[in-house]
């Protein structure tokens, strides 16, 4: 008997615990987590734009809102500051209405911008050298993460970041099925532009300020 209240005691003793560390998180339906594991870095990397006005995020891929969530509490923190959140809402069913539901319950639904579409054809209706950072985690393809971060960069102000997620996703697949293929291809066909910050399971450029009336010389 005595065994018996010993176990039962110890399973409430952990489901209370484990209540108390989601506890932050109760009010948002969050069916993944994919955020905690990366936010010391991008504190360490994005802490130069926290709290200072007019700084403008530029998310490609944002599923239920838990990444534009933390760089709205944790950087996009002056009033002024926005962030721009671009999916196409199709996988998983209710995702959609759990990220609407998410950024009401964060209170800073007037500082998100939420645009529906295939980013392909999203990124090039919006204003080139406008954001101070892009954080790209949509379509996993090659193709599709080389036309991401090709239109991110003009989209990215001169000494703005770009953060490119899942550099080393799945490597047994094929190439053109992941991103570190395209990802590759990009840094070293626009290394003269750009400064490599951090390059692991995430990668994180730099567009080098090079003072030019364009965002690249073409001429030779």
């Amino acid at each position: 008997m005595k065994s018996n209240k010993a176990l039962v005691l110890k399973i409430t003793f952990l489901i209370l615990i484990l209540f108390k560390s989601v506890g932050a998180d109760q009010k948002y339906i969050f069916t993944t987590d994919w955020v905690t594991a990366n936010s010391e870095n991008w504190l360490k990397h994005l802490s130069q734009f926290k709290g200072k006005p007019n700084i403008h995020g530029l998310e490609i891929g944002t599923w239920e809102g838990r990444s534009a969530i933390w760089f709205l509490e944790n950087i996009l923190t002056h009033p002024s500051a926005t962030i721009t959140c671009v999916d196409t809402f199709y996988w998983g069913e209710g995702t959609e209405d759990r990220f609407d539901k998410n950024i009401r319950a964060s209170g800073l639904a007037q500082k998100v911008k939420k645009i529906k579409g295939q980013s392909q054809f999203v990124l090039v209706t919006l204003e080139r050298s406008h954001y101070d950072f892009v954080y790209i985690d949509g379509c996993h393809r090659a193709a599709c993460v080389l036309t991401d971060v090709i239109l991110s960069f003009y989209l990215t102000k001169p000494g703005g970041l770009i953060i490119l997620d899942d550099y080393l996703y799945q490597p047994d697949r094929k190439p053109i099925e992941t991103p570190k293929i395209a990802i590759d291809a990009f840094l070293v066909i626009f290394k003269p532009y750009i400064e490599i910050l951090d390059k692991k399971y995430q990668v994180i450029i730099k567009k080098k300020d090079l003072g030019l009336k364009e965002d690249i010389n073409i001429n030779p």
